[in-house]
């Protein structure tokens, strides 16, 4: 995500009080309650075991922390509403430049689209616009007037961090392109990692070994009717620890009509 310092710079440039856009930074991203505003998933516990296999796992339910950030706002700034009004689009703009960045960390830092990124970025921030709908549409006007320059600084501050030209998604949808041409199934066995995974997840996970710079063999496989239980479907890929080189041999499978 943006540093505060873009984050201080963008409010700023905004209009909003300083004091105010650090405040809002320090309430969305503390340590109790990363990302306040955001839906969250949280699993539900049920007091008996539900069972066992690969769906045994404990049901979902989302929480909307928007109502807590908006509680926080009005118990800071309640006394004062045009602070409170700053805090609100300083609250905005917070979730809509961490949208910029997670999709730049999603894509890569090659950008040719900056509408894309900002769209992005605006459903990202969707969840609290239940702070107010016309200062989130305030909001959105500000990100789109200024979406090139703010793009381009936020892509800047990520390769500084070591984000890739090239993301884990669409190395994603470069693996799956791969699987749908060869027809193997979904499910990915990463050898000497004891992974058994669905394909996006998986996918993600060979792509931050290769960003490390680590030797990844993998395969396709058939699932049991537990992931205890596995069966190889393709013959065994394998990746020198390159990212680069990962890329290119799988866009020539793609582009090999003999295979």
């Amino acid at each position: 995500m943006p540093s505060w310092r873009i984050h201080e710079k963008w409010a700023e440039k905004m209009g909003i009080p300083l004091d105010v856009a650090r405040k809002v930074n320090e309430m969305i991203d503390s340590n109790y309650l990363h990302d306040l505003g955001k839906n969250k998933r949280s699993p539900i516990h049920p007091p008996i075991p539900i069972g066992r296999g690969m769906y045994a796992y404990p049901p979902k339910i989302t929480v909307r922390t928007s109502d807590t950030l908006k509680d926080l706002l009005e118990f800071e700034y309640g006394d004062d509403p045009v602070k409170l009004h700053s805090s609100i689009k300083a609250s905005i703009l917070h979730h809509c430049l961490d949208g910029i960045a997670k999709y730049i960390s999603n894509e890569g830092t090659v950008i040719e689209q900056t509408e894309k990124a900002t769209d992005y970025a605006i459903r990202y921030a969707g969840d609290v616009a239940s702070l107010d709908p016309n200062t989130f549409e305030e909001v959105e006007n500000f990100i789109r007037a200024f979406a090139d320059d703010l793009v381009h600084e936020i892509v800047t501050e990520l390769k500084a961090k070591g984000v890739e030209n090239t993301g884990p998604e669409p190395f994603f949808r470069l693996l799956n392109e791969v699987r749908k041409k060869m027809n193997y199934p979904g499910m990915v066995y990463i050898i000497g990692e004891g992974k058994f995974l669905e394909i996006r997840p998986a996918a993600r996970k060979i792509y931050s070994l290769l960003k490390a710079g680590k030797r990844v063999r993998f395969y396709f496989a058939w699932s049991g009717h537990t992931r205890k239980y596995r069966y190889q479907a393709s013959p065994i890929f394998e990746l020198n620890g390159d990212l680069e080189e990962a890329l290119e041999y799988l866009q020539s499978i793609l582009e090999d009509d003999a295979v």
